[in-house]
């Protein structure tokens, strides 16, 4: 008896988080990927206060689950602003489906000049090529921390 191919996971809905509820399920996933007493945790209040104050806060969702977000604040080096990207959480049962790729393309498309860090080089070669044409275009890094 043969088997079906496994279905493809869904395709992840990249979109920005804005109320609270979102973004305390934001915080909800980071405790769960970087455990609960991590110093680096991005507490709501700060999630709140840089939303509302030109950040971005961009979550991927499967469905209406949230399973993986991305946090960044406006920062200012050399009289310019630009946009720190804080935090990045993919949910471990998501690891694997392109979810950080996806949030990173979303945030270049947000306008911000995006520097990412990661040990795949392969998937992330392809990814910043994918994303060459966009002004700034992405750089990729890699880096393991």
């Amino acid at each position: 008896m043969n088997e079906a191919p496994p279905k493809p996971p869904p395709p992840v809905d990249i979109r920005p988080l804005e109320s609270v509820a979102e973004l305390q399920t934001a915080v909800d996933l980071q405790k769960e990927v970087w455990q609960p007493h991590d110093r680096d945790l991005v507490p709501v209040t700060e999630l709140v206060a840089a939303v509302h104050n030109d950040g971005i806060a961009l979550g991927a969702f499967s469905g209406d689950r949230l399973v993986g977000f991305l946090f960044s604040m406006v920062g200012r080096r050399n009289g310019r602003y630009l946009q720190y990207s804080r935090m990045l959480a993919v949910d471990p049962a998501a690891w694997g489906r392109g979810v950080g790729a996806a949030l990173t393309e979303g945030f270049a498309r947000q306008g911000a000049r995006v520097v990412f860090l990661d040990v795949a080089n392969a998937d992330s070669e392809a990814l910043a090529d994918s994303l060459s044409s966009l002004s700034p275009a992405p750089v990729y890094r890699r880096c393991d921390l």
